[in-house]
């Protein structure tokens, strides 16, 4: 049973700790949930005036964890990871993370699991960063909108299509204090930022194209689409710039679409969901921002009012070195950090396209569910090695197991990459979905399990896990972690 006001009570005592410093140093990760929780954590550390700087980091790993420990702060706050090594930190820490912990202790450590309160979908790093702002000082609760952000870019809305359990508690204080927007629409991404024949042209989650026609990237049957249902479309329409009525129009049209094709409910409900709008002017923004940017980045520039949007340009930068640059365009930068966050984006997407095409090619790097000629039963998997950056790793995985065109959702899809940081360790992403875990997938301690019987070390969530194993240990790895998702999905 959840335990909401002891995981508020232990962000509380988390939060005396960190008032008391004179100095902190935020450790986050690199993700758009760590960013946006290293941007809450910075900016209430800078309420209260404490001296502070901010390191992120790829992975928490015991070199990563002791070259921290040597530093000299007097608080080291963890964001979005940590509760994987917490039994090896010293007392001047303060974790705040969702991922599955080591200890079960909760002195300075507050962590959802702890308190009954699933970490993969009812709370991410940033909403735990926010429950400690918010006990540092009631004025952090216009921060909501932050952990919003970080929220939907970890995927926890994907569930239920909203923000559900402690997520919640925040979207209603991201409402009330932040200016945010929550309400029911179709989840399509980019509603903001492409006009409307291209949002339905190339929409992928769900691809609206397959309702529309037969025809691949048919621009003109989208256009035709519209035009059938006497709404005006061109290139300079927004699905944002219609009205209600026009909304539900289209929908309804899709809906009968979908049906007519033999889609069931669940693909239907597929369709909408809570969508999370962000006003023009939140924290450290300033007045009329969006009109002074070149006029050829304001279109772009618009992705800041979606929080799915938002959280894209986030890992943009993150998962290309940048993720200071994300940190600065959350705490309220409109000008030098946000161009270059814009344009990280663009080669963000190309990276992500050039990547998952690779593996549906096949051949060397595409999926197999065979090791030697040994069947894997109960997953599959792929090796990007040196052709597929390790901090897009997770990404690509989550897409393609997502993917119609894949078609391999009905097994948890396991990726591998060389890892960048010169170690001689493969880096490993997970994926499944709530189907799965539903029937008992827990890819978190599977990973664990496998990766530490192999020399290695894991973590993360049910859903989506990661984990580093040496060279040379995949294949033992996979058969090892084929083998415990066997036990936990099926019982084998």
């Amino acid at each position: 049973m959840s335990d909401i006001s002891g995981f508020e009570r232990g962000a509380a005592e988390a939060a005396e700790k960190i008032k008391s410093a004179g100095s902190a140093l935020v450790i986050a990760h690199i993700d758009a949930d760590g960013i946006t929780a290293a941007s809450i954590a910075s900016i209430a550390l800078e309420r209260e005036e404490i001296e502070h700087s901010v390191k992120f980091i790829k992975k928490l790993d015991p070199p990563a964890l002791q070259f921290i420990l040597d530093e000299e702060y007097d608080v080291l706050w963890f964001v979005d990871l940590g509760s994987g090594m917490y039994s090896k930190m010293d007392e001047r820490c303060v974790v705040a993370d969702h991922h599955r912990p080591d200890s079960l202790e909760k002195e300075r450590h507050v962590n959802p699991h702890l308190y009954g309160i699933d970490g993969s979908s009812e709370v991410s790093g940033s909403g735990v960063a926010y429950a400690i702002a918010v006990a540092m000082d009631e004025r952090n609760r216009d921060l909501s909108a932050l952990a919003i952000v970080g929220a939907v870019g970890d995927f926890q809305e994907s569930a239920h299509s909203r923000l559900t359990g402690y997520n919640h508690k925040i979207v209603e204080d991201a409402v009330e204090y932040a200016g945010i927007t929550a309400e029911v629409d179709i989840r399509t991404f980019g509603k903001q930022t492409k006009p409307l024949p291209i949002l339905f042209q190339y929409s992928t989650d769900p691809k609206l194209i397959d309702y529309i026609t037969d025809q691949n990237d048919d621009r003109e049957s989208c256009i035709r689409f519209f035009t059938d249902l006497d709404i005006d479309v061109n290139e300079n329409i927004y699905w944002t710039q219609l009205d209600r009525n026009e909304k539900s129009k289209i929908v309804s049209a899709l809906v009968n679409r979908m049906i007519n094709r033999g889609c069931g409910v669940a693909d239907v409900r597929k369709l909408l969901g809570e969508i999370y709008t962000i006003p023009e002017n939140t924290v450290g923004t300033p007045d009329n921002w969006i009109e002074k940017l070149p006029e050829e980045m304001r279109a772009n520039a618009r992705v800041l009012f979606d929080a799915k949007e938002f959280a894209t340009l986030l890992n943009a930068c993150g998962r290309h070195e940048l993720p200071e640059v994300g940190m600065e365009v959350c705490k309220g930068d409109r000008s030098e950090y946000l161009i270059r966050a814009l344009n990280q984006q663009s080669g963000h997407r190309e990276s992500l396209k050039t990547a998952i095409e690779l593996v549906k090619l096949g051949e060397e790097n595409g999926i197999k569910d065979k090791i030697s000629g040994v069947p894997l039963n109960n997953i599959r998997f792929f090796n990007g090695g040196k052709k597929v950056k390790d901090t897009i790793l997770g990404i690509i995985t989550g897409m393609l197991l997502n993917s119609p065109e894949v078609q391999c959702s009905d097994r948890p899809l396991i990726a591998f990459a060389d890892s960048s940081d010169g170690s001689n360790m493969l880096k490993v992403s997970g994926r499944g979905t709530k189907e799965m875990v539903d029937r008992g997938l827990d890819l978190s301690l599977a990973m664990i399990k496998s990766s530490k019987e192999c020399g290695g070390t894991g973590g993360g969530h049910n859903i989506a896990a990661g984990a580093s194993v040496p060279y040379g240990k995949e294949n033992e790895f996979l058969l090892k972690l084929d083998k415990m998702i066997g036990q936990q999905i099926n019982g084998e």
